[in-house]
């Protein structure tokens, strides 16, 4: 509880919509909080095809930095429900643990393409359930995005 009001910047309304929402979620979208064996085959195959970190070290203002980045660029081996999954495992611990809910998330898109876009597009419901999931059930504040693009040919799949 504590977690939840600290994360909310003590805004007692905030947290109660925040944990209002963080078990309707549980009780709602059961894919995500059900088979969180990390030594599962969906997990395994998971953390195989793309690196989800929280970094060991905080930035100097005290955020979190987690890395995204695929291991595997193929398309057919990434799954938005094991990520999400991953994902709400790792902040499930991290409210458990510490009191950094800051979070910078660094997205290296080497390896990205179009399909990969298109399995993590909003209409898609299972993204709308991954977004209801990570940004509102949780006290964590996402300070920064960064996406990293390490090469000028890459750039050439993302023009419209």
């Amino acid at each position: 509880m504590e977690r939840f009001l600290y994360g909310c910047k003590l805004n007692v309304e905030r947290t109660k919509r925040v944990l209002d929402t963080y078990y309707m979620v549980r009780a709602t979208v059961p894919e995500f909080f059900r088979d969180r064996d990390p030594l599962s085959r969906d997990m395994q195959l998971s953390f195989q095809h793309i690196h989800y970190v929280p970094l060991p070290v905080l930035t100097p203002l005290g955020y979190r930095p987690t890395l995204l980045r695929l291991a595997n660029c193929d398309v057919n081996n990434f799954d938005t429900r094991s990520l999400t999954t991953r994902i709400v495992m790792s902040l499930d611990a991290r409210l458990l643990e510490e009191r950094c809910l800051n979070n910078v998330m660094l997205v290296d898109l080497e390896g990205y393409t179009m399909g990969h876009f298109v399995k993590m597009s909003p209409t898609l419901t299972i993204c709308r359930k991954a977004l209801l999931c990570i940004q509102d059930a949780f006290p964590l504040r996402l300070a920064q995005v960064l996406t990293v693009l390490s090469s000028n040919e890459r750039a050439d799949k993302f023009a419209i």
